[in-house]
């Protein structure tokens, strides 16, 4: 009917409104604004939601606007905002790029996410500490480089999509893709060469002087680092000592998925569990055990055990 038409238009202009005054805030607000705690709180409670609505929205305006904001999110609260931005990649933005289902329009918007952000080496390198290097989280970061690795390579030519993508919006899909890896990869080298001392053979630095060991330490710590004050060399070693935990980890759950007995076994050995009935329960009931199959975990519990 044309007065439901015509009620349908008109929320669509109060939202798109509303999302435009939103985005227009964050983007001129200070720094003393972003760090009240009802702003936050507002965020965390109220926007998000909204967001996570409407980036799923078929009005493309009110999706490109949602996703404007987003990135906004990221660069101006990532560090308030660990949990919600990890489940806008993951729950939203990933699954919009891999499923059959989504449109080429949405896809694109989310691949200019990702190439937006691939500019800003540190929001990317934080990415990668927050989830990557957390033994609690998913590997969001390489999630998303094989996702877009995968769209540069090819993958909308496969018969999953081919009835929502034409071959020429394919080869668009694919050469944005790559744009956000290369950009990505460029910012690094970028980050690494302006927080890096030039050192010359022998050691000193490039303008004959002898270098300070404790100087060029607090040179190469980019500001906003999440390096720790102890030094960049333990702070090195805490993120490789993180990402060898979780690869520990992960060959623990895809043993024990295969033999639960010997999983287990592996299990406590490297010490994710205590040896006993209690400890081994709760573990199937960690949310970072997610991994484990339920059968597996049936033909454990059915087993005899001393």
């Amino acid at each position: 009917p044309k007065g439901t038409s015509a009620s349908d238009a008109r929320a669509v202009r109060n939202k798109r409104l509303a999302l435009e005054l939103l985005l227009n805030t964050l983007q001129n607000c200070g720094p003393v604004f972003r760090a009240s705690e009802q702003l936050l709180a507002a965020v965390k409670s109220d926007l998000c939601v909204s967001l996570i609505t409407n980036s799923v929205s078929p009005v493309p305006k009110i999706f490109g606007l949602s996703l404007s904001i987003f990135v906004l999110l990221i660069r101006n609260f990532k560090d308030n905002l660990k949990a919600e931005i990890g489940v806008f990649i993951e729950q939203i933005f990933l699954r919009i790029l891999q499923s059959g289902n989504s449109t080429y329009q949405h896809k694109f918007r989310v691949l200019q996410v990702f190439d937006k952000l691939n500019t800003d080496a540190q929001t990317a390198l934080l990415l990668f500490l927050n989830y990557d290097c957390d033994v609690a989280e998913k590997n969001i970061f390489e999630r998303t480089i094989d996702c877009l690795a995968k769209i540069s390579q090819g993958k909308y030519a496969s018969s999953e999509h081919s009835g929502s993508i034409q071959p020429e919006q394919e080869q668009e899909l694919r050469l944005l893709a790559l744009s956000a890896v290369v950009k990505l990869m460029g910012s690094i080298m970028e980050w690494v060469d302006r927080t890096t001392p030039t050192l010359d053979v022998e050691g000193g630095s490039d303008d004959g002087e002898e270098a300070d060991p404790e100087d060029a330490s607090v040179s190469s710590r980019p500001a906003g680092s999440p390096q720790p004050a102890t030094g960049p060399a333990l702070a090195l070693s805490s993120i490789e000592g993180n990402k060898r935990r979780k690869a520990e980890l992960k060959q623990g759950i895809a043993l024990f998925n295969q033999k639960p007995k010997r999983g287990v076994e592996f299990f406590i050995k490297n010490g994710f569990v205590e040896d006993n009935a209690e400890a081994i329960g709760r573990m199937f009931r960690d949310p970072v055990m997610e991994g484990l199959d339920k059968t597996a975990i049936g033909d454990y519990l059915g087993e005899p055990h001393e």
